[in-house]
């Protein structure tokens, strides 16, 4: 799950995390920060991209957690390669206030600092919407609501550039997303299977 002395960091639109074992005043390595640089910037240009296409199905421009829009500009841009795709079932049984950090928790494998509870909760009231959407429009070719994240690790000198994209079927999870789990402090229980998918950044 983790190595001694792990170091997270999570930017303030939710979309970058940095895992290191290195202290955070200590600098990463060059030729990984030039990479996570050169990836930083692929990525902003296809949340541009996204936020720019028209959604066919919608009508309106794609929304920046509607995985069939994530996964066609990332597919498109011939930088990431999908090298796993893990499904997971989450069982939640606790206070809206812990849902998110414990639902990341699972999916990525960290622990976040108390700190980022309102970044992790914009990131799922924001998927929340959208599947809302989904799940009564309840059109047949769209269904999967996602969130991708670029993800550097540096660990105990084994360095990475990824980026990982979380997603679940709107339709399946329609009565748990009309609960709204982030938006009421109440205990709560809920089931959710969640596919990860992971992409290794090329490159040049």
């Amino acid at each position: 799950m983790g190595h001694a002395n792990d170091y997270h960091l999570i930017n303030a639109s939710g979309n970058i995390l940095i895992r290191t074992t290195a202290p955070p005043s200590q600098l990463l390595p060059e030729e990984l920060r030039e990479e996570f640089s050169n990836a930083s910037l692929l990525l902003s240009a296809m949340t541009v991209a996204l936020s720019r296409t028209v959604n066919p199905i919608s009508g309106h421009f794609f929304s920046l957690f509607n995985y069939h829009g994530i996964e066609r500009i990332l597919s498109g841009s011939g930088r990431f390669t999908k090298i796993t795709e893990d499904f997971i079932t989450y069982r939640a049984y606790h206070s809206s206030y812990e849902f998110g950090r414990r639902l990341f928790r699972k999916l990525l494998g960290v622990s976040l600092e108390q700190d980022a509870a309102s970044v992790v909760l914009a990131i799922l009231n924001s998927l929340g919407k959208e599947a809302l959407r989904m799940s009564q429009q309840l059109h047949p070719q769209e269904f999967n609501v996602g969130h991708m994240m670029l993800v550097l690790e540096n660990l105990a000198g084994v360095s990475s550039v990824t980026i990982k994209l979380f997603y679940f079927n709107a339709h399946v999870h329609s009565k748990q997303i009309r609960s709204e789990p982030c938006r009421k402090n109440r205990w709560h229980r809920s089931k959710w299977d969640v596919t990860v998918e992971t992409y290794a950044f090329k490159p040049h």
